[in-house]
């Protein structure tokens, strides 16, 4: 190999080595006397199944009552299920006693004084060094040179791994030996694509005479942007002597310079996200100005900062919640803010599974590769709508637009759209369509290749839109199985099923939600009739409400509007800080929301919240962040 690229390739493997931080948590005495208020209670409701020689769902509720109720970390994630489940009226099933009024508010109460108390002190958090993802790696290499990235430098990159749904989460980005050598040679197309043998440059070449100093010019004009931070001389040299060896070599200034700029993309200092710090081990800081900016372009752009952040860093201006303010409104005007609908909205939706989705073509003949782009288009469409006009979040659940071409039109029995292009279409049947939740890319997803699937759509709102899914299924548990010759209809079969006590707790919540779907069909096209029964749309859920179609099921669903809102800041929280959100972040959360709710709920709201929330602002530092990853302090 190439002593070059040898060189290269040791400096890259050894700058990797993250680890994954643990959650710990000591809970202060709670406010309510657990053993007078709260003990019994649990015991009459809950120590049946739930303890002793029952354990369902793998519960053991009675030991806790019995022994320490808060004895770990762990203890407080499962009091907060508890509490969840109560609060939704899914726990105790109908079948057992209810608790009284003043029983279900002391549990609820002590639980959360609970939780409350065991995270008083306000911690950041701290984010994992890692490296750019795929989708970051493409954009920022667009930025920094003006380029359009070659196919052939990322093609061979495997995908990024996934963590809480999305694809930059800092704890999954590791760098395996694979990797490390497609970045190499992703770094020489690179190269050659900004510096060619002949012809324009995407950077300024050097001028003629000291070939060697000119380089140096060069890099001292580029290496910042690309370290997104300023340098060193030192730092500068160690890719200067890249560009002299070449020269040496016989190598013309062009290819010293592309030999300088492969050893800068191959520099951990690029490849990786890395956030310097000044404080002790355990201290909660303040991101330097640098590092803010970086959080900020690689949250609203999935890319490096442009000019007028790095100005605003290098004059220490970014802390000014008055700047940054005014940064999140320009940067979400920028076209670049399409990632948040692009990267974002279709991982918090889940929603690119459309364009694999199997269907039986005998029963789905109209469902062709282009009919599930459209599916995807449209979604992405719609929520770059809220983001761009700064909607309101309850625009994801109740909406009277939408956007179609001629072929999703047709799909949708929309009258009077015409051709291949996409426009803002007004949505004149709201007992059908209207939100994310009649769109055909969900509908779709939340189906089986010959069938719809209730329980699959209802868990789908539960997880995606209020943020409360269901435990996993009991292992072992039967697939529903639909044969031609059951004259029972997919609801009395999925009713039939939910009887076993075992799986009634969690599908009173999962399948009415998804009888308000039943109207369309496994690709969502609008249905009167199932195998020649009508629909049976009617829904109720475990707190008494009512529905019949997708016009109430939006009712319903925006009356749980506060636990949406949660659920969005907890979403988008998450993808911002590249970290899974935890229990020790609630009040972070909690404090987003409420300043959403307070300005009209509006998107741009929400952005703002959370870029002006301390976990995106400070970090809690660690044993020696930059040798962490071993990159020279």
């Amino acid at each position: 190999m190439d002593p070059t690229k040898t060189i290269l390739l040791s400096a890259l493997v050894g700058a990797v080595a993250v680890g994954v931080p643990s959650l710990s948590a000591h809970a202060a005495p709670a406010v309510l006397d657990f053993r007078q208020d709260v003990a019994g209670s649990l015991m009459r409701l809950c120590g049946g199944c739930h303890g002793g020689h029952e354990t369902k769902g793998d519960l053991d509720l009675v030991s806790h009552i019995d022994g320490d109720p808060l004895p770990n970390a762990a203890a407080l994630q499962m009091w907060q299920d508890v509490a969840t489940r109560l609060k939704a009226g899914e726990m105790p099933p109908p079948s057992e006693p209810q608790p009284t009024a003043d029983e279900r508010e002391k549990i609820l109460a002590w639980v959360e004084a609970s939780l409350s108390r065991a995270f008083t002190a306000a911690d950041p958090g701290r984010v994992l060094a890692h490296r750019l993802s795929k989708v970051d790696y493409e954009n920022t290499i667009r930025d920094l040179f003006a380029l359009k990235l070659p196919r052939a430098a990322t093609e061979r990159f495997p995908d990024d791994p996934t963590g809480e749904g999305f694809d930059n989460q800092g704890d999954v980005l590791t760098m395996p030996p694979l990797l490390v050598e497609r970045y190499l040679a992703a770094a020489e197309v690179v190269a050659q694509a900004a510096v060619p043998p002949q012809g324009p440059c995407s950077i300024p070449l050097p001028a003629a005479g000291d070939n060697a100093r000119v380089v140096e010019d060069v890099l001292h004009e580029l290496v910042p942007r690309a370290y997104r931070r300023p340098v060193t001389q030192d730092e500068v040299d160690r890719l200067v002597a890249f560009g002299k060896a070449a020269l040496q070599a016989g190598k013309d200034v062009r290819g010293a310079l592309r030999d300088a700029l492969t050893a800068m993309l191959v520099s951990p200092h690029f490849l990786l996200r890395i956030e310097r710090q000044a404080t002790a081990e355990g201290a909660v800081q303040a991101l330097d100005d640098h590092a803010l900016a970086s959080r900020l372009s690689y949250f609203l752009w999935r890319s490096m900062p442009d000019e007028r952040l790095f100005a605003l860093a290098r004059e220490h201006r970014l802390h000014d919640p008055k700047v940054l303010r005014l940064e999140v409104t320009r940067m979400l005007a920028d076209p670049r803010a399409q990632s948040l609908s692009q990267d974002f909205g279709m991982l918090w939706l889940q929603t690119r599974p459309v364009l694999r989705a199997p269907r039986f073509k005998r029963q789905f003949p109209n469902f062709e590769p282009a009919l599930a782009s459209d599916m995807l288009t449209e979604t992405r469409l719609f929520v770059d709508a809220v983001v761009r006009e700064n909607l309101p979040i309850r625009t994801f659940i109740d909406a009277d637009f939408t956007y179609l071409n001629e072929r999703l039109a047709k799909h949708y029995g929309v009258p009077g759209v015409q051709g291949d292009g996409w426009r803002k279409v007004a949505i004149t049947s709201p007992e059908r369509r209207g939100g994310l939740v009649t769109q055909a890319s969900m509908l779709t997803v939340t189906s089986n290749p010959n069938r719809t699937s209730p329980v699959k759509r209802g868990l789908w709102i539960l997880e995606q839109i209020l943020g409360s899914p269901p435990p996993p299924p009991p292992p072992n548990t039967p697939q529903l199985e639909r044969r031609r010759d059951n004259p029972l209809s997919l609801r009395e079969q999925i009713e039939r099923h939910r009887a076993d006590p075992a799986c009634a707790s969690c599908h009173r919540r999962m399948d009415p939600l998804g009888f308000g779907l039943e109207v369309f069909d496994a690709i969502g096209s609008h249905r009167a009739d199932d195998r020649g029964k009508p629909i049976d749309a009617r829904g109720e859920l475990p707190d008494g409400a009512k529905f019949n179609g997708p016009a109430e099921l939006r009712t319903v669903l925006l009356k749980h509007l506060p636990e949406f809102r949660r659920n969005l800041s907890e979403r988008l929280l998450t993808y911002a800080l590249r970290r899974r959100v935890t229990l020790a972040d609630r009040v972070f959360v909690q404090n987003i929301a409420k300043a959403t709710e307070a300005d009209h709920d509006r998107f741009g709201a929400l952005v703002q919240a959370v870029v002006l929330s301390e976990p995106f602002m400070k970090r809690r530092a660690e044993p020696n962040a930059a040798n962490v990853v071993g990159v020279a302090p």
